[in-house]
């Protein structure tokens, strides 16, 4: 049973292989900055993608939309939401990852004043701010046993959300055309298929 405002979680053989090539680049092998933006990367690829299966006209004007208007992460975030797409804890989780995301890739040094060697201030999931967004995750807490660290807070969540929105992704749509469309039998207005 998922929490209100959660995706309900159902496996899949795509969300198998999905989750495998997923964990390959969790763990110490990759570097902090590294799985702060491969993370915060592979969560707007799901949800794009959760969003464009909800999509009820295809083609041209719903691919300017994600090219023109859902064209950050950020942006996409409040769509879904505001669209009912995800609930406000779901919401609430991908703007923590996105901030980690953005604080690695738009900052390398963290808190570094002048004089100071910028070499030992560098950005990492110890950092005070990052440290304190992974505390906020909630994902991690169905943990079992509930990671501590901050990058593992951070990789748990970001498999689990993108998991989700994955699944999510790959059901069938429940949303119907508006009724106008439907009682004009769509005149090609939206694509069958």
């Amino acid at each position: 049973m998922s929490k209100p405002g959660w995706i309900e979680f159902k496996t899949t053989d795509s969300s198998d292989a999905f989750f495998k090539a997923l964990a390959e680049h969790s763990g110490t092998k990759t570097g902090d900055r590294s799985m702060a933006i491969l993370g915060g990367t592979i969560l707007e690829d799901c949800l794009r993608a959760y969003i464009e299966s909800q999509v009820v006209m295809k083609g041209t004007h719903a691919n300017s939309l994600f090219d023109q208007v859902l064209d950050s992460f950020g942006h996409q975030i409040r769509a879904a939401y505001v669209f009912a797409l995800i609930g406000e804890p779901f919401r609430n989780e991908l703007d923590l990852i996105r901030q980690i995301r953005n604080a690695f890739a738009h900052k390398t040094f963290a808190d570094a004043k002048p004089g100071d060697d910028p070499s030992f201030k560098r950005v990492t999931f110890d950092t005070t701010r990052i440290k304190a967004w992974c505390s906020s995750l909630k994902y991690p807490n169905q943990d079992d046993p509930e990671p501590e660290k901050p990058r593992e807070r951070f990789e748990s969540s970001v498999c689990h959300l993108a998991l989700d929105l994955w699944s999510a992704s790959t059901r069938p749509m429940k949303r119907k055309p508006p009724p106008l469309l439907q009682s004009l039998g769509y005149r090609g207005l939206i694509d069958s298929k």
